[in-house]
């Protein structure tokens, strides 16, 4: 065992337009704009609305006007406000209960070089018990933000959280050994893969924060529902589609984008100079998941998304078509992408508003609000430990308090 600073741990240590932004696995289009006898459960609600803070809990419903930052959801509550988020979690459990669960070497990160922490959550207390190469160079944004998500999750939480053991991994990919038991939780999975169902979903680093790129998500939200220019209706925006990035990290769909879209006055395709120190903002992106697109459905605008062949904690919620469309479906190589922009932006924008008020209903007022992300953490360490191995009482790794020192 390797120690640091005394500790016994284990250290192998962004005027009017439209924009579309498409990253590795999904393509956006964001407008920018201009008293009962005996005691009953109430739900504990943010200190900032006390009217609602002793509202019983049957006659209550989600309202993201008052319930959007809400931190402390039971359970019950979180089944209520958040009935389809834990889709993932649900396969992830019956997955691993066919496989009559989880071992504790399933969870060793021997096979990872970097990017991964091993930890425990022992009496709604979170340890810290390996780290390879996290907290280094672009990692460490992405570990403090899953670790900070997490120690949040649980300091809100007012049911007792399940003791376990787990680990996760904060690169784009998980790397995961197509062969053996191995698992890990991970930002997203390619759902063609048959051995990464082995895998595990968590809500992405950039749900607490990206420094580097958009600042605290919350705040994020908050900001975009003040913004008139950002709320306005469709008929007041430029019907223009904006996208700026780079195609080497993906060149079979960035590729086919830039080429769709050369020369059309419906279309502002730009390639990214990373050289060109005024473009850092968008030097990190990924190459699987988007982490941006967590930030792009905050906006009330029409996303269209090409064939998606990653999933995220979140994706599922995604949907191309009937009364809830959120979203626009077009072909990978983009070849129905004009076809789409004319339909929807050109010709039947009432269509487009409908689209973009479902995506904003769907996401940023629900499923992607703080409330449901600390809804989805207290369901995976509940979901992990129904099919994990018992955790043993050995005193191993570092408080969370203590690492944040590292």
């Amino acid at each position: 065992m390797h120690y640091l600073n005394g500790l016994g741990v284990r250290l192998v240590v962004w005027k009017p337009l439209l924009v579309l932004a498409a990253v590795t696995a999904f393509l956006l289009i964001v407008f920018f704009h201009p008293v009962p006898d005996k005691p009953v459960p109430v739900l504990v609600l943010h200190k900032a609305d006390p009217e609602r803070q002793q509202v019983p809990l049957a006659n209550w419903t989600y309202n993201p006007s008052h319930d959007h930052d809400t931190l402390t959801f039971t359970s019950s509550q979180c089944a209520s406000a958040f009935p389809d988020l834990f889709a993932e979690l649900d396969r992830s459990v019956a997955f691993w209960t066919a496989r009559g669960g989880i071992d504790r070497a399933d969870i060793d990160i021997d096979w990872r070089g970097d990017a991964a922490v091993r930890a425990k959550i022992v009496s709604n207390q979170l340890y810290i018990v390996e780290s390879k190469n996290a907290m280094h160079g672009g990692y460490r944004e992405r570990t403090l933000g899953v670790l900070h998500s997490i120690h949040r999750a649980l300091l809100t939480s007012l049911e007792s959280v399940p003791d376990i053991e787990f680990s996760f991994t904060v690169d784009d990919m998980s790397l995961l050994p197509v062969e053996g038991s191995r698992t890990i939780w991970t930002f997203a999975r390619r759902t063609a893969d048959d051995f990464m169902d082995r895998l595990w979903l968590m809500p992405d680093f950039n749900f607490w924060a990206w420094p580097s790129i958009g600042g605290s998500f919350a705040n994020m939200q908050r900001r975009v529902r003040q913004d008139t220019k950002l709320e306005a209706l469709m008929t007041a925006k430029i019907p223009q589609v904006v996208w700026r990035g780079v195609r080497w990290t993906n060149e079979q769909i960035r590729g086919a984008l830039i080429d769709a879209t050369m020369g059309k006055g419906w279309a502002d395709v730009q390639v990214i100079d990373w050289s060109n120190q005024t473009d850092l903002a968008l030097k990190k992106l990924s190459r699987s998941y988007s982490g941006r697109l967590n930030y792009l459905l905050n906006c009330r605008s029409v996303p269209i998304i090409h064939d998606l062949s990653w999933t995220t904690h979140y994706y599922h919620l995604l949907s191309a078509s009937g009364p809830m469309q959120n979203y626009i479906a077009v072909q990978a190589n983009f070849s129905d992408l004009e076809d789409k922009v004319y339909y929807y932006l050109i010709e039947h924008p009432d269509e487009a508003q409908r689209i973009a008020d479902n995506a904003v209903a769907t996401f940023r007022d629900r499923y992607t609000s703080p409330a449901a992300e600390v809804c989805y953490w207290r369901h995976l360490f509940k979901a992990w430990a129904s099919v994990s191995f018992q955790l043993d009482l050995e005193e191993r790794g570092v408080t969370y308090e203590e690492y944040m020192w590292v």
